[in-house]
């Protein structure tokens, strides 16, 4: 698959929250770091040009080689590479073959993912490897992970939607169960794979979506914010993100069993689109290796 495309005029909307971003995460950079930005894409929403200054090497992983070009296009700088990377192995094949399952029923659903699982199975991470073999890489000094998790599955997701009523109802209950176990799995599987490469890892994740016609919950979310800290926003019971909510709970085990630890947490709010916006928390991860 080509991955997703870029968000129309997302460089002039997204400049704020980029900066913000990008000043979070430049905060305590050291000199010299081999970073890797894992769902790189065209880095509309952070600025390399500080890391860039303090002699930074970095590598962008995407499926879509033609946002990494448009972004390395803004830095052509020797020191930014570009490693075409493709996390969810599904082809354009497999794309057709689950509309043709869903339609088919359920025991040609349970057989699709059986067989996506199956293929799955190889370390995903290995192209990476390749690379840091390469170069000499034990490990990277930081991998940077932004809005990434919830586009994984998003055209399996929205198409299971689309027909809807087409399908019988239980089918399609096992459909959207079938997407939640993915993402369960596929959030186990990433933080396994990412804590070995790395000494430290800044996760950003989509907490919950702000609509347009909900100009009133940004306000009521950063007063509870302000009042209690993450407790405040955990009682208010948003709708998670799909995706974005299983890697935060992988992450919570992960720390429970002492494997990583988190050095800082904070929300932004990114203005993703004219219909919708995301409150963002970034995640600031030591890994344990």
């Amino acid at each position: 698959m080509r991955g997703n495309e870029r968000v129309p005029g997302a460089d002039k909307r997204w400049r704020d929250y980029r900066e913000q971003i990008t000043d979070y995460i430049a905060r305590e950079q050291r000199q010299e770091e081999r970073i890797l930005i894992l769902g790189a894409g065209a880095c509309d929403d952070m600025d390399l040009q500080p890391f860039l200054e303090r002699g930074a090497t970095i590598w962008l992983a995407d499926i879509n080689e033609s946002a990494m070009q448009a972004a390395m296009a803004k830095w052509p700088a020797n020191d930014v590479h570009r490693l075409v990377w493709d996390f969810v192995q599904l082809t354009e094949d497999d794309m057709d073959a689950y509309r043709r399952a869903l339609l088919q029923g359920r025991t040609a659903l349970e057989v699709w993912w059986t067989q996506y699982y199956n293929r799955f199975r190889v370390d995903v991470f290995l192209p990476i490897k390749q690379v840091m073999q390469e170069h000499g890489i034990l490990q990277f000094d930081k991998v940077i992970c932004l809005g990434f998790h919830s586009q994984l599955y998003i055209d399996i997701a929205l198409h299971t939607m689309e027909v809807k009523e087409q399908i019988e109802s239980d089918v399609y209950a096992e459909a959207i169960q079938h997407i939640q176990d993915a993402n369960r799995r596929i959030a186990k599987s990433f933080m396994e794979g990412v804590q070995a490469i790395t000494k430290e890892l800044v996760l950003g994740m989509e907490y919950t979506t702000i609509y347009q016609e909900q100009p009133e919950l940004l306000p009521q979310i950063i007063e509870q914010l302000e009042k209690m800290g993450s407790a405040g926003l955990h009682q208010m019971q948003l709708p998670r993100v799909e995706g974005a909510y299983q890697v935060e709970q992988e992450l919570g085990r992960l720390v429970q069993n002492n494997k990583l630890r988190i050095v800082d947490n904070q929300f932004f709010y990114w203005p993703f689109s004219e219909e919708k916006g995301y409150l963002m928390v970034i995640f600031d991860v030591m890994c344990y290796n």
